[in-house]
């Protein structure tokens, strides 16, 4: 256990690659032998450091948080799996790449429930904690997420070449996903409220572009049922309810699409604050299905409130590529939620 501690921070010292998504979707798409073998060399050799980098966010947490059950089992989590790869052989045939691959979707299925599990931890030692060891725990989710983000984007991206799915990037549509997202939230607005708003798309309908699918689907549908929720909770009846509107434009650098809605709104000084991580381990209810379009695995789908992580999370799939998430309210009318995506093939974001 000693040396394999030894190893973890050995590894943690080093600097993750960032990658170009253009280059990842033309490695997922090329059929020669050479690319699948340098593709599964880099993933022996780049997962440790960002697996080891992962458990280090961990140990650097106060005391009696990094000692909680919850993330003590995150990162005893994360010492096997970096265990695993580690022990994978090397990649220097066909064979031995998709060997690679098994040990990969392994480590995949078993940090599922991750997101859950270092939630219920935070919630926790917030319910316990000195008020003198605060940190700032916004910070450190942004940190641990996005990399956690990074980690199942390289995994499902290479394991793709092996599952005839091409990865996690595609050239998709935004219009089509932006569809199935208001189908979705409609779906769950109308199982709580018994009726949903109607949706106007209008701009640039035949914009493709290669990016993953799976991420313009959680913000989006995140923004609507947010939206949704706003605009039932402020209206009289279904009657007088009014639409929302959404805009998808091409900007030089990114896609932009903007989400209206007249759901009342919040104050300004309260922006900020929507962007913080509640901690609340309640059970979420919800559907479950699979969204078409690339979604990992089935999941459940949340209703219209949860655990708070939609927003935050929403503006790091944003954020892994250089894009952004921005919210602007109208106190008293409603809010703009603009997604920018940048459309270039950028390098994603490491820390």
């Amino acid at each position: 256990m000693a040396s394999l501690i030894r190893n973890i921070y050995k590894y943690s010292r080093l600097i993750p690659t960032p990658l170009n998504m253009n280059l990842m979707y033309k490695y997922a798409h090329s059929s020669k032998l050479s690319d699948v073998i340098t593709q599964a060399k880099f993933m022996k050799n780049e997962i440790p450091i960002r697996l080891a980098r992962m458990s280090v966010k961990l140990n650097e947490l106060p005391y009696g948080l990094s000692n909680n059950v919850h993330i003590q089992s995150v990162n005893e989590l994360y010492h096997s799996s970096f265990d695993m790869i580690m022990k994978a052989p090397y990649p220097i045939d066909h064979e031995k790449a998709e060997n690679l691959s098994y040990v990969l979707d392994k480590i995949k299925n078993r940090h599922s429930e991750v997101q859950e599990e270092i939630g219920r931890g935070i919630q926790e030692w917030t319910d316990f904690k000195d008020s003198n060891n605060d940190i700032n725990i916004n910070f450190f989710l942004d940190k641990f997420y996005i990399s956690r983000i990074g980690i199942r984007t390289l995994i499902g991206q290479y394991i793709g070449n092996f599952n005839n799915s091409k990865g996690v990037i595609h050239n998709c549509s935004p219009l089509n996903i932006i569809k199935d997202a208001i189908y979705r939230s409609k779906d769950i607005c109308e199982m709580e409220y018994g009726d949903s708003p109607e949706v106007n798309i209008s701009g640039c309908e035949d914009f493709t572009f290669n990016y993953i699918p799976s991420h313009i689907f959680y913000i989006n549908f995140e923004l609507l049922k947010n939206a949704m929720k706003a605009t039932m909770d402020t209206s009289k009846s279904s009657i007088d309810c009014p639409d929302i509107n959404i805009t998808i434009t091409e900007g030089t650098s990114d896609l932009i699409i903007k989400i209206s809605d007249k759901g009342g709104g919040f104050s300004r000084k309260n922006t900020k604050k929507m962007f913080n991580y509640s901690y609340t381990t309640s059970k979420r209810t919800g559907i479950t299905g699979t969204t078409g379009i690339g979604i990992e695995n089935t999941r459940e789908l949340p209703v219209m409130s949860g655990l708070g992580y939609g927003l935050p999370l929403s503006r790091l799939y944003c954020r892994y590529f250089y894009g952004d998430l921005q919210l602007i309210s109208y106190d008293g009318i409603g809010t703009d939620a603009i997604i920018f995506i940048n459309k270039g093939g950028q390098q994603e974001y490491v820390n």
